[in-house]
């Protein structure tokens, strides 16, 4: 299913696959305090898979759902970061 509703949203830009070239063989994670498990998108040939093995990720991001929504309506993510709300590694 989320690979589903990402192929989607990815369909609706124009540049996707040449977007994911730069990202062939790349995996990030998204840890949500909410979730209790990760979220891993690793793009492969053009195709971003959605998985819970976070074993090789070359990004990882730990935050949660009301931090992202922090994020999304004011564009705080340096601040975000100094309070511990975004961890990346």
């Amino acid at each position: 299913m989320p690979q589903q509703v990402l192929s989607s949203a990815l369909a609706l830009n124009l540049n996707a696959n040449h977007d994911l070239v730069s990202l062939n063989e790349k995996t990030l994670t998204v840890t949500l305090a909410e979730l209790g498990f990760p979220l891993c998108f690793n793009v492969m040939n053009n195709i971003v898979h959605v998985n819970g093995n976070n074993a090789n990720s070359d990004c990882t991001i730990n935050t949660s759902l009301k931090s992202l929504w922090q994020l999304k309506q004011s564009q705080q993510l340096t601040e975000l970061i100094k309070q511990d709300k975004v961890i990346l590694k």
